[in-house]
């Protein structure tokens, strides 16, 4: 949905990340470069997803860049501003991480997020 209606310029991507020790790898993307995907590593109490993955509860941002939470990944290649992170869940603990970016802030309205959460629930019956 975001696609359809995005500027040129912009873009959204999309990430699934799982604890690996202290750290979050990317297990699956769409959006994100080879290279960023298979090269990602993050220290869990560095990122801004570490919210969603402690606390058990979405975690959103309409500009990460005014937000205190967010600390930027040293290794990105490309800013981006919204944020949606959405906890996966299994057997009763928070196992991963799903998140949707977008470079321009305030970019998810009511049916992005509606939409974001459904593809997260999909995704966390699918893994």
């Amino acid at each position: 949905m975001l696609m359809q209606n995005q500027d040129a310029g912009e873009d959204v991507r999309i990430s699934i990340l799982i604890p690996d020790g202290e750290d979050f790898v990317m297990e699956y993307s769409a959006g994100h470069t080879p290279e960023g995907h298979a090269g990602f590593r993050m220290r869990i109490s560095e990122s801004f997803s570490r919210h969603a993955y402690e606390q058990g509860t979405i975690v959103t941002s309409p500009d990460v860049r005014r937000d205190r939470r967010f600390t930027p990944h040293p290794l990105a290649k490309r800013d981006y501003s919204s944020i949606v992170c959405v906890p996966l869940r299994s057997g009763g603990t928070t196992a991963g991480v799903f998140n949707v970016l977008f470079t321009a802030e305030n970019a998810f309205d009511v049916a992005d997020y509606t939409y974001i959460v459904l593809l997260a629930a999909i995704a966390n019956v699918a893994r």
